[in-house]
């Protein structure tokens, strides 16, 4: 993925281009590890995700796809396909250091003690390997962030589209 600013996401495409309908697509923020900076990355572009969404679509389809109605019409198989969406979300998503970052105020700050416990920190580590690499930083304002705290933010219309979109849910071409 080319490097881009997250503002391209808002300002960078027509409405017309940021809908593709042949793709489905929920961007959240996630830190490239190897990169060294924060990324939007598509939750649909996850391979085994989309393979447990193909899952559920079929369960869907055996257990609620009748004759006599719609399957866009049926509360119940909405109730079930949200159900295990949810969970397999979580799976995925939920509380693994690599869908994870920090959220913090702007400009992020430390405290006082902060800065002596990091200086002292430094000056053990000089001591014992003779090199400081880098430390965890104690913020005073910040909450650890998943992908699935990002789409549960949104839960309804996360879900919402997904079922509007129900025939998207399908293994990528390529």
């Amino acid at each position: 993925m080319e490097k881009k600013d997250f503002w391209y996401y808002v300002h960078g495409k027509s409405s017309k281009e940021l809908r593709d309908p042949k793709k489905l697509v929920w961007n959240v923020i996630i830190e490239d590890w190897n990169g060294r900076e924060m990324i939007v990355h598509n939750i649909f572009d996850h391979f085994s995700l989309m393979n447990d969404l193909i899952s559920i679509k079929k369960e869907v389809k055996k257990q609620f796809d009748k004759e006599d109605m719609t399957l866009q019409d049926s509360a119940e198989a909405f109730k079930f396909f949200e159900e295990k969406v949810s969970r397999v979300l979580g799976y995925h998503y939920f509380g693994k250091s690599e869908w994870e970052f920090i959220a913090t105020s702007w400009p992020p700050y430390v405290e006082s003690e902060e800065i002596d416990r990091l200086v002292q920190e430094r000056e053990q580590q000089l001591q014992k390997w003779d090199r400081f690499y880098r430390t965890d930083v104690c913020l005073s304002i910040g909450t650890k962030m998943d992908v699935y705290a990002q789409i549960r933010m949104n839960w309804p219309q996360f879900i919402d589209y997904l079922w509007a979109n129900f025939d998207l849910i399908k293994k990528p071409r390529g």
